[in-house]
């Protein structure tokens, strides 16, 4: 991360680590967050503001989330452009940014895609306190409270998010799964024929 350094009041240096990466990503979010409000008129839920950021980061390591890299580098320019194409402002229905209370039954919403690039759809939800794992090392019990689920239906099938084994992390993310473990969940279908696409959110927990 280049950051400032007490070296005089215009030096800057290279550094790493959550002390320097922590900062960044706070200050890029309370910017997102002050975009989000002149764009929309309100402030956006802190789920949200992580979904854009984990929308739009600019994949690194692996493809897809790691256990190394999680979802990548933050993109603050990416991030500010899909709110602006998502507003009133901007390109209309390509990108849609929605702030939905789920309450149970499944959400369908019909999108389309002339084939062009890839299509992604991405949810965040703040999920209440779950159980405590049980003891041992590496324990990966799911504690979701409310586990969402997160697909898209096209003409080639159902896409469905990613997912990473556990048992063995240097393992690329598939996604040939549900996602059980995350209050996140990310599809991402490469290269869409044209044609219309539904995107899903159900449920398998409570809600």
């Amino acid at each position: 991360v280049q950051t400032t350094t007490s070296d005089s009041d215009q030096a800057y240096t290279s550094a790493t680590g959550t002390s320097f990466s922590a900062p960044v990503v706070t200050g890029i979010s309370a910017l997102l967050i002050q975009h989000y409000e002149n764009l929309f008129g309100d402030r956006p839920l802190s789920s949200t503001t992580k979904g854009v950021l984990l929308h739009t980061a600019l994949d690194a390591g692996n493809v897809g989330p790691d256990y190394r890299f999680g979802w990548g580098v933050a993109d603050a320019a990416a991030a500010a452009d899909l709110l602006i194409s998502a507003s009133d402002d901007g390109a209309g229905d390509s990108v849609v940014v929605q702030e939905i209370t789920y309450e149970g039954e499944e959400i369908a919403v019909t999108v389309s895609s002339d084939g062009s690039g890839p299509l992604k759809a991405t949810i965040v939800w703040t999920d209440p306190q779950g159980p405590e794992h049980s003891d041992g090392v590496d324990i990966d019990d799911s504690v979701l409270v409310n586990d969402l689920d997160l697909s898209i239906i096209g003409p080639n099938g159902t896409a469905l998010p990613w997912t990473l084994d556990p048992n063995d992390p240097s393992l690329p993310a598939v996604r040939t799964a549900e996602n059980h473990v995350d209050n996140v969940e990310q599809v991402l279908i490469d290269a869409p024929i044209a044609g219309d696409y539904q995107v899903r959110i159900s449920h398998s927990g409570e809600t």
